[in-house]
């Protein structure tokens, strides 16, 4: 019994002390695509490990900025084609093939869905 206690107890801490990476990571966008849909508009976001992105605006203007984790949240920070102020979503462990809602530039509701590839 105290065997049994011991490892739920282990596991638990285990759980709580990897919980804020896993909540908001971009591990699995590394070198596939962040679709982020509003109506028929599509921006193409490229992440990339060292805390950059570039990417396609709908219309297919170059863009480029930075993104960073902030506790639970994914925050994206535009430069190019100009600067935007950051904008930050809880997106959880975002795998390929998930679709997740989350706030766009001006607030808009934005789909965000990871596809394989760039």
């Amino acid at each position: 019994m105290l065997k049994l206690i011991t490892k739920a107890a282990l596991t638990a801490a285990i759980v709580l002390s990897v919980s804020p990476t896993f909540a908001g990571s971009l591990d699995g966008a590394f070198g596939n695509t962040l679709l982020v849909s509003a109506g028929d508009a599509q921006t193409h976001i490229y992440p990339n490990k060292d805390g950059t992105y570039t990417g396609t605006s709908p219309d297919g203007q170059a863009i480029a900025g930075t993104w960073r984790e902030d506790g639970d949240k994914i925050c994206f920070t535009r430069s190019k084609p100009k600067a935007e102020a950051p904008i930050c979503n809880a997106l959880g462990q975002i795998a390929v093939g998930d679709t997740v809602t989350a706030t766009g530039l001006g607030g808009a509701e934005v789909t965000l869905s990871l596809i394989k590839g760039r």
